[in-house]
């Protein structure tokens, strides 16, 4: 037999599973460390081309070439450098692009007399990084109030922006597109239901200007990043992007952030338990930790722990994720703070697809 040299302790070894995330530590890693990898770790063309376009998947291309320049023998890593530029190319047209579309909206949403603000992305790629290009965003996102969903909309569509509404999410956003630049107006930060709405209001006090632009505080960035791809991007499924970790490890060193009004903003949100998972998934990955106070006032139940664990853990939500309605039952309803929000959250679900059809009807006369 096979297995017959080994000790208990080899065989146990053997059978255990590989780690699902080693590419995703060798991406994270360097970046936070400043430790540039040996060129060994790239054992041919081929895997250097694999890694260079799974770094661009989660936008850290830009970031990983300064880091490579930086070591002094780029050429060590030839084949990764020419698959990252391609990648890093095509973002810097884009980010142009995104430039002018957000001078356009804010000028629109300020004439309008509109508040709003910018989030995610392209608000942290202006007060995170040294140059907006080394944070890619695939879009634009910009929050209003719901009262001012029509007006902001009529004056979006009116101005040449298109409209493309998608059934799934016309509760809470509207997706328009101006100069090959998508943007996503947001009225609530996730669908209804999921979140108390009291969240909006929260956000919004905590506006801050960002050049002439309007965004959100370090607290209130913090809280999105850590719940937001919680919620709508399941965490590490293939959806997600490892640059949202790089944010959140960024905001935190950055000393900008009000633990005490985070921990506000998530109790008064309901989203404790999504922002528990998103720090223990970067804990996993990057070795980084919140406070332990703050950490430990997150913390769910024993079985909800496990539960969570067991799906970050194993890859589960990479396995299932094919299956969206299994993941978003089983593993995205577990992130609701008590059964309560979760009750609340699948009857929201239904009330919107009821709702839908006349919310699309509503973007269409707009048009």
């Amino acid at each position: 037999m096979e297995t017959a040299g080994l000790t208990s302790k080899d065989r146990k070894r053997r059978t255990q599973p590989a780690d699902p995330y080693v590419m995703h530590r060798q991406a994270l890693q360097p970046l936070l460390s400043e430790w540039l990898p040996d060129a060994s770790d790239f054992e041919s063309a081929s895997s250097a081309g694999d890694f260079g376009r799974f770094l661009t998947r989660h936008h850290l291309q830009t970031l990983w070439l300064d880091l490579l320049g930086a070591g002094g023998n780029p050429s060590r890593f030839a084949t990764l450098e020419q698959t990252l530029r391609e990648g890093a190319k095509m973002w810097a047209a884009l980010e142009l692009s995104q430039r002018n579309v957000m001078h356009q909206a804010h000028s629109l949403l300020e004439t309008a007399g509109i508040p709003y603000f910018f989030a995610k992305g392209v608000h942290l790629q202006q007060v995170l990084y040294d140059r907006p290009s080394q944070r890619a965003s695939s879009d634009i996102d910009i929050f209003i109030r719901r009262s001012d969903r029509r007006v902001a909309l009529r004056g979006f569509l009116q101005s040449g922006f298109d409209a493309r509404p998608l059934a799934d999410t016309i509760s809470h956003e509207v997706r328009l597109r101006r100069h090959n630049s998508d943007v996503d107006l947001h009225w609530d930060l996730f669908r209804p239901g999921r979140a108390n709405p009291q969240i909006m209001d929260w956000l919004f006090g905590r506006r801050e200007r960002f050049g002439e632009y309007w965004g959100l505080d370090g607290t209130a960035s913090l809280l999105v990043m850590l719940v937001h791809p919680a919620i709508t991007k399941y965490l590490l499924s293939p959806a997600s992007m490892l640059i949202h970790l790089v944010d959140q490890v960024r905001l935190m060193r950055g000393g900008r952030v009000d633990w005490a009004e985070l921990t506000d903003g998530l109790t008064r949100s309901d989203t404790r338990t999504a922002a528990w998972s998103s720090l223990y998934v970067l804990r996993l990955l990057t070795g980084t930790e919140a406070p332990q106070e703050f950490e430990r006032s997150l913390r769910p139940g024993r079985l909800t722990r496990w539960y969570l664990r067991q799906w970050i853990d194993r890859a589960w939500i990479t396995r299932w994720f094919e299956r969206r309605r299994l993941v978003a039952g089983l593993f995205s309803l577990a992130l609701q703070d008590s059964w309560a929000d979760r009750l609340r959250a699948v009857r929201s679900l239904r009330a919107a697809g009821r709702d839908a059809p006349a919310l699309m009807e509503e973007v269409q006369q707009l048009s």
